[in-house]
């Protein structure tokens, strides 16, 4: 029961870790596109690219763990 419980917490707190990553990676892009007339303007842009980027492997890694969960407690009394 405690497994279960500190599994669902990890996963939420990654779920929303992720959904802060990603809100921080479109800011950077939009602020990024919307001062093209200064210099360095990309650097927000590849930032934030980077950062979404990053962010998938993190929503893989929820993934995974979220089907390794399943599986084990499919066959839990076997």
């Amino acid at each position: 029961m405690i497994r279960k419980t500190v599994r669902f917490l990890s996963l939420f707190f990654l779920a929303l870790f992720s959904v802060y990553l990603i809100l921080v990676s479109g800011i950077s892009i939009f602020t990024g596109l919307a001062n093209t007339h200064r210099p360095a303007f990309w650097m927000p842009i590849v930032f934030g690219g980077l950062l979404l980027t990053l962010t998938s492997f993190l929503v893989r890694l929820i993934v995974y763990i979220i089907r390794q969960a399943r599986s084990k407690d499919k066959y839990l009394y076997i």
